[in-house]
């Protein structure tokens, strides 16, 4: 500036005083604004940069936004897996074997039979035979761990197919495979006749209370009618009505032929109530009188439990 104020002294004709002092002073004057509106324009210059740099900092972002919008990968939502559906397992009801009658009767473990003045054929499961004589009486004792029956009055003749046994009064007459051989109760011991096969007979001994059961055998339609009427209630879980009956059996024919098959149901009856201890008591009492009893395993069990 210093230097534009020599150049008007220069430039400038020698005037009077004061007219060369007015010049001065719009010259300077002149100077100021010149270096205002510098100034200011500067200042413009300035904000206008500041403003397109953010201007042009907003558009980046914007821009970058709006990439990112457009470009954004949206995640996949997992669908869980379906669970497979199970697979279904046809259930095969389990077989009740029974053993078939000639009279179209069906009987089941424990089932007695008694023959009036016909004869009766009996169909084993395993298809082994026993044809029973008139006026005989059999009760159905095993189906499942062996075939078994208990010839207890008549004569029977067995045709079996594999091992097979038959309980008498006496003793128990056995046939270890295949065999053909007749049984015949006579005076309360079985006779035995073998046709084919091997058959053992054990040596007969007495069975307990012979001679009661020997007089207990003219009421045997009761004796038969009473476990009946138990075997009946244990179908319908009804153990307190096959304990009573069974305890009229043994209580009124102590000798009965029924005897072992009438303690071992109240044997069970018991267990199945509750009565744990009075089972006990009964599986005792059973294996004193029947110690080679066709439950003397089940009746052990209870004893040591």
């Amino acid at each position: 500036m210093s230097d534009l104020l020599q150049k008007l002294a220069v430039a400038a004709p020698p005037e009077e005083a004061e007219a060369a002092e007015n010049r001065r002073a719009r010259a300077i004057a002149a100077i100021g604004r010149t270096i205002a509106d510098e100034a200011r324009a500067k200042r413009t210059r300035t904000r206008f940069r500041v403003g397109s740099a953010l201007a042009i900092a907003a558009a980046v972002a914007i821009a970058v936004g709006a990439y990112a919008l457009t470009h954004r990968t949206t995640p996949i939502a997992k669908t869980p897996p379906t669970p497979s559906a199970p697979i279904a397992i046809p259930t095969v009801a389990p077989e009740v074997l029974a053993v078939r009658v000639s009279n179209g009767a069906m009987l089941h473990e424990h089932d007695p039979l008694e023959t009036s003045s016909a004869a009766l054929a009996l169909t084993f499961p395993s298809t082994s035979r026993v044809d029973m004589t008139p006026s005989s009486h059999v009760m159905i004792d095993f189906l499942v761990s062996e075939e078994a029956m208990t010839l207890d009055r008549g004569e029977i003749l067995v045709t079996c197919t594999h091992a097979f046994r038959v309980r008498t009064p006496g003793g128990d007459v056995v046939a270890k495979d295949a065999a053909t051989f007749d049984v015949k109760i006579v005076d309360g011991k079985p006779r035995v006749r073998i046709d084919a096969g091997d058959v053992l007979v054990p040596a007969i001994k007495p069975p307990p209370h012979a001679s009661a059961q020997h007089r207990d055998t003219s009421t045997l339609a009761d004796q038969n009618a009473l476990l009946q009427t138990a075997l009946d209630a244990r179908r319908r879980n009804d153990d307190a009505a096959a304990i009573a009956s069974l305890d009229k059996l043994i209580s009124k024919y102590p000798g009965s032929p029924l005897l072992q098959d009438a303690r071992v149901e109240r044997m069970r009856a018991y267990e199945r109530s509750g009565r744990h201890a009075e089972a006990v008591t009964e599986a005792g009492r059973y294996l004193a009188d029947f110690p080679s009893g066709y439950a003397r395993d089940e009746a052990k069990a209870l004893v040591i439990r």
